[in-house]
């Protein structure tokens, strides 16, 4: 009787080991270290291998490198040799190259129309430098057996075609294997250009080099500079608004002409930086800038509570004409005609419709009822006020041709026209000159209502503006009602004997 025994547990342990497998090190353990990988970086097709900018009069050599005319000729009358690979070169091996141009100044293939991309693969004819498409002369010259040139018809030969890139081969427009990039490098990394070097007993071979250092060294400082000079504003701007202390600190340090200058509404950057993880904390709302309509809002309405009329005065070939116009009650439409009136508009302007019974109409430089523009260089809104209307001789109101197109066109009535309310804003009337009105109505007219003799206004003059006191007030840093309150206690206190 034979027992056979179990073979339970034997090796088990067999392939312990006492130390760590190579494997186990580079991957379990960290001893392989990640491979510190650079950016790839590949010359665009339309850039110049020497300055790595887009060229201007583009050259190539036989291999394919692309160069601007002007920085090769420089460089190779120098060192004799190709920028891209180091080998001798001569100016004559140069080729002139024709790119062609769409209408919206890209490069493209002028036989396939094709777009140049960094994904396409371009070709030069040598003996007349036009560029293809790679396509149009594989399929049109290669594969037909046309040694001709595709637009002119040039004769040439296999070995004439010369590939300025490729898609599946770009080691002709890598910058990093670039000679003179290679060698910019290594001048920097080495530091032989210093201050000991000029302690350096020299011959006339290392002065040469020396000089050659120096002299590239120089040319990189001012490529740097030119980089530099480029990104200089919006770097120091960021710096300083980076640098800028909270808004409350600023608000607290303004004068009240420099707070009129914020709106009403903050500017979003305490919710903003709560909300995205690229902006840096703010925890305190500031005020935003107020917008140009919001000024003007501002504006009107301190006007307003001035409860002030303008006065103007109108010199006209027939007489002088008072004006009255209502700042309080129709602020937009009176600033837009006191401003006008203050910038010498309408001198020399004609009142270039008549209408007896009815109205007399100016504020168009052109004379032709279809010209004029508001002191905005834009047609605002109708401002109606109720307390404003058509209702006697003499109320002047704006003209227009429709809702919300006022520009500098007026019209003062000859009678009562309350059909033109809320059609036509009314911003003040007639105080002074009603004999005027009556030369002017009674004036003959030809067609379309036009005076034959002409009404002109010669001259405009300006007494009051409460506008103009709302600007001296702001420009002072006051609030132009307690200005006008206190200029009006000082004018009613009585002198002292």
């Amino acid at each position: 009787m034979h027992l056979r025994f179990s073979n339970m547990g034997k090796n088990r342990h067999s392939k312990d080991r006492l130390f760590i497998t190579q494997t186990e090190h580079k991957y379990l353990y960290g001893g392989k270290k990640q491979e510190i990988r650079q950016a790839y970086k590949r010359l665009p097709f339309n850039c110049c291998a020497i300055t790595l900018c887009p060229f201007t009069n583009a050259v190539c050599t036989r291999d394919g490198h692309l160069f601007d005319l002007e920085a090769v000729v420089l460089y190779v009358k120098k060192h004799q040799s190709n920028p891209v690979t180091g080998k001798p070169m001569l100016l004559k091996e140069l080729i002139q190259l024709h790119f062609s141009k769409n209408s919206q100044g890209e490069y493209f293939c002028p036989v396939t129309y094709k777009v140049f991309t960094d994904n396409t693969k371009i070709a030069a004819i040598a003996p007349t430098g036009n560029v293809f498409c790679y396509e149009a002369v594989e399929e049109l010259n290669i594969k037909a057996k046309n040694w001709t040139d595709l637009l002119d018809g040039t004769k040439f030969q296999r070995k004439d075609i010369i590939i300025l890139q490729d898609p599946q081969d770009y080691s002709n427009r890598e910058i990093e294997n670039f000679e003179h990039f290679r060698r910019s490098n290594a001048t920097e990394n080495s530091g032989f250009v210093s201050t000991a070097i000029r302690n350096i007993r020299t011959n006339a071979a290392t002065d040469r080099i020396f000089e050659e250092l120096e002299a590239r060294k120089a040319e990189q400082q001012v490529l740097a500079s030119k980089t530099k000079q480029e990104c200089a504003g919006v770097n120091e701007k960021d710096k300083i608004v980076a640098s800028l202390p909270q808004y409350d600190t600023i608000t607290s340090q303004m004068t009240k002409s420099q707070s009129l200058r914020y709106s009403q509404f903050t500017a979003g950057k305490c919710s903003s930086s709560f909300t995205s993880s690229v902006r840096a904390p703010v925890t305190e709302n500031a005020l935003a800038l107020a917008s140009e309509q919001e000024l003007l809002e501002l504006r009107w309405q301190s006007v307003r509570k001035l409860k002030k009329k303008g006065l103007v005065r109108l010199e006209t070939t027939l007489g002088n004409i008072s004006l009255e116009v209502d700042c309080d009650f129709v602020p937009q439409t009176a600033d837009n005609f006191m401003s006008l009136c203050q910038s010498k508009y309408y001198d020399g302007v004609l009142f270039h419709r008549i209408i007896k019974g009815f109205m007399m109409q100016g504020g168009d430089p052109t004379g032709t009822g279809r010209g004029g523009e508001s002191v905005w260089k834009k047609p605002f809104r109708d401002e109606i006020d109720n307390r404003l209307s058509h209702d006697s001789r003499g109320v002047l109101s704006m003209a227009n041709s429709g809702p919300g197109t006022n520009n500098s066109q007026f019209f003062i009535t000859f009678k009562a026209c309350p059909h033109l309310d809320k059609k036509h804003a009314v911003f003040g009337r007639v105080v002074g000159g009603m004999d005027v009105l009556d030369a002017a109505e009674h004036v003959e007219t030809g067609i379309e209502d036009r005076p034959i003799e002409n009404v002109v206004i010669q001259k405009v003059q300006v007494f009051a503006n409460p506008f103009h006191d709302y600007e001296e007030a702001l420009a002072q840093g006051l609030d132009v009602v307690q200005v006008a309150n206190e200029k009006a206690a000082r004018e009613a206190k009585p002198l002292l004997p």
